[in-house]
């Protein structure tokens, strides 16, 4: 059971998102209008993911960081960052609470490639989709919402401004950098959309029939890219050096471990993600949401494939966040166009799966609410 403070706060920040998201969707506002009803739930979150200690694998690592600097020069822009902070006299929990603010800004930047209409169910299920991984690579997620500005850019064709968000991006962690030549292939090279079928079939075979090791196929590939050398970063070259250490078979998480019933769970939330963004597609096509639906086939099954393998895991996982987006789309046409899916025979189904994915993060985040123990704050 989760300590009483954990339990009313992060009660308190799911409830004033969900009370944002619907407060938006009762009524016609504009951009400007939503943005400013998403600072109030936003800084509630942010003060309480700011406050909370020891929160996943590398906060007291970042601590030391924040308190000495960060020796490695090709991320000098978070060092430089952190310098600014503690030079106007913020603590570590200060400086999460920036970091927080940057990747809600990151997030608002994103959404708004779409419409208004079409953005409004995206703001919460972003946190849901980034917050276990932000908590446990916070320099990642301070650097990936510069890639979510880059990305806004791209679609804009504004190509000098996307490659200053992704230099940038590059000098706070230049893993990040990955994401971007994906979004760049999907959205301008693959105009189809992969049938639901077939993604979810090649999503099955991964969860429960290939049992094969990959991480030698993926090492061989970045050592044949040289990836390191090419972006200059020495963080890279690391741990491609001690690949048996981070990319071997003894490298498997035990954490990572799942049984047959989370395994399925997964399984069947990913799969109503695919299948009622497909449907929702067939509806209503739209160009930047096919981009995020193709580009999280394949992160779904990269991501099972790779399960266990720290590093891997968090490469690819960077692309795997994106399902926020298709789920939101999935969303606003089950809400805007439900006469459209009566007319083609598909309502009962977009419900279902829409109903499998929703059920899904209700059950995961209330184990995460209640049933936490281990999380506590800076004054516990």
């Amino acid at each position: 059971m989760s300590n009483l403070d954990h339990i009313l706060l992060y009660l308190i920040v799911f409830c004033s998102f969900i009370v944002f998201t619907i407060k938006i969707n009762k009524e016609g506002y504009s951009r400007k209008r939503v943005i400013k009803l998403f600072v109030i739930p936003a800084l509630i979150y942010a003060l309480v993911e700011a406050l909370r200690y020891n929160r996943g694998v590398d906060y007291l690592h970042y601590e030391q960081i924040y308190k000495w600097g960060y020796t490695e020069g090709t991320q000098f822009l978070f060092d430089l960052l952190n310098k600014l902070l503690n030079f106007i006299g913020l603590d570590f929990s200060g400086a999460l609470f920036v970091y927080e603010i940057i990747l809600l800004t990151g997030i608002c930047w994103i959404i708004s490639s779409y419409s208004v209409e079409i953005g409004k169910w995206m703001y919460f299920l972003a946190i849901l989709a980034m917050l276990n991984l932000h908590e446990n690579l916070i320099r990642q997620y301070v650097a990936l919402p510069l890639i979510f500005c880059s990305i806004y850019y791209m679609f804009q064709q504004k190509w000098l401004i996307m490659f200053l968000f992704i230099a940038c991006a590059n000098f706070i962690h230049s893993g990040t950098i990955f994401v971007c030549p994906f979004v760049l292939l999907f959205y301008y090279t693959v105009k189809k959309i992969i049938p639901w079928y077939i993604a979810v079939g090649m999503l099955f075979l991964t969860y429960f029939i290939l049992n094969i090791d990959v991480s030698s196929f993926f090492l061989a590939l970045l050592q044949k890219l040289n990836l390191g050398a090419f972006i200059y970063s020495e963080h890279l070259m690391h741990y491609i050096e001690d690949s048996d250490r981070w990319l071997g078979k003894d490298s498997v998480l035990a954490n990572a471990q799942q049984t047959f019933v989370t395994e399925f769970m997964q399984f069947l939330f990913e799969s109503g993600i695919i299948i009622s963004t497909y449907i929702a597609l067939k509806v209503q096509k739209e160009r930047k949401i096919l981009c995020f639906y193709n580009i999280i086939v394949l992160a779904f099954v990269l991501c099972r494939l790779v399960h266990g393998y720290e590093i891997l895991a968090r490469i690819f996982n960077q692309l795997y966040i994106f399902w926020f987006i298709p789920l939101g789309y999935a969303l606003y046409i089950l809400n805007n166009k439900r006469s459209d899916l009566k007319n083609a025979g598909l309502l009962n189904t977009m419900r279902f799966n829409v109903f499998i994915a929703i059920g899904y993060l209700a059950l995961y985040w209330g184990r995460f609410i209640f049933l936490n123990p281990k999380a506590v704050f800076i004054w516990n």
